[in-house]
C-alpha cells in the first residue's frame, strides 16, 4: 500500500505541487483580505466615533451659547428700556 502511494505521488508530483501552491496562495490571500477588512472596519468605527463626539460637542456648545444669551436677555432688555425711555 505504501509503495502504491509513493508511486502515485511520484507520478503526480508536479500537479500536487501546483495544487499545494495554489491552495496556499489562496489561503494567504484570504488571511490578508480578512486583516484588511478588519482594519477598515476599525478605522471606520473610530472615524464614526470621532464624528459623533464632534457633533455632540458642537450641540453642547450651541446649548451653552443659547443658555448664556437667554440668561443675559432680561438685563439687556432693562438697559435698553432705561436708555430709550
Amino acid at each position: 500500500m505504501l509503495s502504491s502511494v509513493q508511486g502515485f505521488v511520484s507520478r503526480h508530483r508536479r500537479g500536487l505541487a501546483v495544487t499545494a501552491g495554489v491552495t496556499g496562495g489562496i489561503y494567504l490571500m484570504g488571511k490578508y483580505a480578512k486583516s484588511k477588512l478588519i482594519e477598515f472596519q476599525e478605522k471606520s468605527a473610530s472615524e464614526r466615533t470621532a464624528k459623533e463626539n464632534m457633533k455632540r460637542r458642537f450641540e453642547q456648545n450651541q446649548q451653552d451659547c443659547v443658555f448664556t444669551v437667554l440668561s443675559l436677555l432680561p438685563t439687556l432688555g432693562d438697559q435698553l428700556l432705561h436708555e430709550l425711555n
